[in-house]
């Protein structure tokens, strides 16, 4: 990040901002950050920080020999730091506070999974879940205005969501160890 950043002249107005790692960097409000520097700045300056921290698409790339396919989390600026999307074929936490958008993310992903004009769409996604219930009243209207977006109907995208409720960690292990890869080869044999 450090060169991306003296390459664009704003390293040391990132250091007197008290911006001098990746972690602050991505910790501060993106807003703050295209306010401070010019949008395309704010961009490279966002992708090369979550490179340096979490370079995965580079693993990934090294490993398979080829760059990941990506689904939208239905946010262009989250989708910009984690370099374009979650992986699909991955597994994906999002840990934060209470109240703070996790759920609505999660399904945006697995209805973004869901586009026809993205891989063919139509693909299977889980969502687990460990606190609460699934909120079957915003998965509705979420699969309603994503059905209007992909000109799909909404109960075509909400049967290939597959939720299930991790309620601990012995639930957690036996869904990822067994029940999830058991799903995937059922959906794999269609």
């Amino acid at each position: 990040m450090e060169d991306v950043a003296k390459r664009l002249g704003v390293a040391d107005k990132l250091e007197r901002a008290g911006l001098d790692s990746p972690h602050d960097i991505l910790m501060r409000p993106a807003a703050d950050l295209t306010a401070m520097l010019s949008p395309d700045v704010a961009t490279h300056i966002l992708d090369a920080a979550s490179e340096e921290i979490y370079p995965w698409q580079t693993r990934c790339t090294k490993a398979t020999g080829r760059s990941p396919a990506m689904i939208s989390t239905g946010c262009s600026m989250i989708d910009q730091i984690l370099g374009g999307g979650i992986p699909r074929g991955s597994i994906t936490e999002v840990v934060a506070e209470s109240a703070c958008g996790k759920t609505q993310l999660g399904l945006q992903i697995c209805l973004s999974a869901q586009d026809p004009n993205d891989h063919g769409g139509g693909k299977i996604a889980v969502y687990l879940f460990s606190e609460g219930r699934i909120p079957s009243v915003r998965l509705d209207q979420l699969a309603t205005a994503y059905g209007f977006r992909f000109q799909v109907l909404p109960d075509t995208l909400k049967k290939h969501i597959h939720t299930m409720q991790l309620k601990d960690r012995q639930t957690q292990i036996q869904a990822l160890n067994y029940q999830l890869p058991a799903l995937l080869a059922r959906r794999q044999k269609k």
